[in-house]
Order: C-alpha cells, then structure tokens, then sequence
C-alpha cells in the first residue's frame, strides 16, 4: 500500500523546524572557517593571580615641550623661535612613527583590554586572586561561581554562586543577515560563603559567614516574590572561538540593599551588621562581570550535564 505523503507533510515540516529550533538554541553561529557552529555548553572562566606576571598597559608618549638655550634665544631672532609653522612647514614635517592606512592588530587590542579588566578589578593590594566561572548545562541550566582570595592583616576567601536558566534568541536575524550573539542568564536562586580565620599551620580555612533562611535552606530565591532578591539578569556576547564577553549591565550595588534577603544572603543579623558593616560590605561589589570580561571556555567540558529531549 502506498504511503501518502501529502498528508504527512505538515508534520515532517513541523518536527524539522523544531529539530532546528533545538539546535539553533545550543549552538552559535560562526562566519569563520571550519564547522561554522560552535556548541554553546560549557565551562567558561577567567581567572587572574597577582603571583602570575601581568604585561604592563601600554601608554601612548606624551610630547614634550622642546627646550631652547638661553645664549641661542638671545642670538638668534625671538620671531624666528617662538613663531608658529606656516601650513606650508606643517605639510613638509612627517612624522615616521605614524604608517597611514596601517590595520589595526585585533589580538593586541583584545590583550589590551584583558589587560584593563584585569587590573580594574585587581586594583585592591589586599585581593590575590580572583575568578569567574560559568557552567552552561546542556538542559538550559547555569551555575555561576565567584572567587576571591584576600590577604592583609585578615585574610579571607569570598564565593558567591548563583543558579538559574540560560537561553539565546532562536533563529532571529536582521535585514543584513546579522545573527543576536547574545546570551541571556535568569537567576533563580544566589547563596554566599565567607572564610576566615586561616590556620597558618594547615592553611585550612574557617567558615564564618554563610547564607542561611528560615527552613535550614542555604539558598536565597531571586525575582520569585517580594521577600527575595530583586531579579539578577546577565548578558553576554558570544565571540569567536567560544568566549563570552559581559555587557556589565547589572551592578552588585542594585541587588544588594540593607533588607532583610540580603542580610539572609550575606549571613548577617542586625548584631553582627552593626560590627561587620551592610551585607555590600561583607560581599564585596565585584561578585558580578563587569564590562569587557571575557570568559574562555575551558576544555574538556567534563562538568556539563547532557541532555537529550527525547528522553526529557
């Protein structure tokens, strides 16, 4: 008996475009050679250590003025020195450093700018190190953790973790044939630990503050309802070669207040803020990217959960 294929049609039109769907929702679309897709699921990181060797920020030169000898200005003619060249000199005088049309090296400005994030955020003599880590799950989960070792007269150690929902715009182009890199992270639930009181012998830490609710919980929910935290949204742009660079659209100072999810976040009763300062001041304001960090996607993604939406 033959099969109508007519009468399949819309469902095989159907199942293919969400097929595409699917896949266009874990992959990025590349203009470079080779697949010309990445795979968005992953570990990313960045990473920064004092003890590692940071190159200097290149400054441009600064001109400076030119200095005349007093015998000679009282020899030669005032008018002769301290004149202005005509636009007749200013067009014969070349400057050598300067190649017209010469390209613009990419990678030395994309260093260069790793360069300024790192030592904007680095800028403390107190902070060691500090990192970044962001896990896309294959099933459109996220976990997010931040690290920061500090040293000084109290050394310490802060982490801040932050779970949710990751998702990117699906088969969205404009006129021109641009596709939306962008990424979008929806947080849903944050929790922070600090350690302290290091033991010199050891080196193992001690935990002093912690998030934790009510119902022995040690996660705080974030946009659900009023006495959680304000929403906590992240964007990033995916670039070449796998790396997310944040927008910095969302600041610590506008989720962290004196209320009472923040002081259950950062561990606080009203006792202890009135020793230890606000829950920003226990927390820090850097636990979030900042703008122009670019997080590179480690490999092998070891730690990602597979998903598979036929068995979901």
């Amino acid at each position: 008996m033959p099969i109508d294929l007519q009468a399949l049609r819309g469902t095989i039109e159907a199942s293919i475009e969400e097929l595409i769907r699917r896949a266009d929702s874990k992959i990025n679309w590349t203009n470079g050679s080779g697949k010309g897709y990445l795979f968005l699921p992953g570990v990313y990181q960045w990473h920064a250590d004092k003890s590692e060797h940071v190159a200097p920020i290149e400054q441009p030169p600064v001109e400076q003025p030119l200095e005349v000898d007093p015998e000679v200005a009282t020899a030669a003619e005032p008018e002769a020195i301290l004149r202005e060249p005509n636009e007749q000199e200013k067009q014969e005088t070349v400057d050598v450093n300067v190649k017209p049309n010469e390209p613009i090296d990419e990678e030395k400005h994309f260093d260069r700018e790793l360069a300024q994030v790192a030592a904007f955020l680095m800028n403390d003599d107190d902070i060691v190190s500090m990192s970044f880590t962001l896990t896309l799950h294959q099933d459109n989960q996220f976990e997010y953790v931040w690290k920061q070792k500090r040293a000084g007269t109290r050394p310490m150690e802060h982490k801040v973790e932050l779970m949710g929902t990751w998702s990117k715009p699906v088969l969205n182009r404009d006129r021109y044939g641009e596709r939306d890199n962008r990424l979008f992270l929806e947080t849903s639930r944050a929790r922070f630990v600090r350690y302290a009181n290091q033991d010199p012998v050891t080196g193992a830490w001690r935990q002093t503050l912690r998030t934790l609710t009510r119902n022995g919980e040690d996660y705080v929910v974030c946009g659900h309802n009023d006495r959680g935290l304000p929403p906590i949204r992240m964007v990033f742009s995916v670039l070449e070669g796998n790396v997310l660079e944040s927008t910095g659209l969302t600041f610590p100072h506008d989720i962290i207040s004196n209320s009472i999810s923040s002081r259950i976040l950062s561990g606080l009763t009203k006792k202890a803020a009135n020793k230890l300062g606000s829950p920003l001041d226990v927390m820090t304001d850097r636990w979030l990217p900042c703008r122009k960090l670019c997080l590179k996607q480690l490999s092998p993604p070891s730690d990602v959960k597979p998903f598979n939406p036929f068995l979901a």
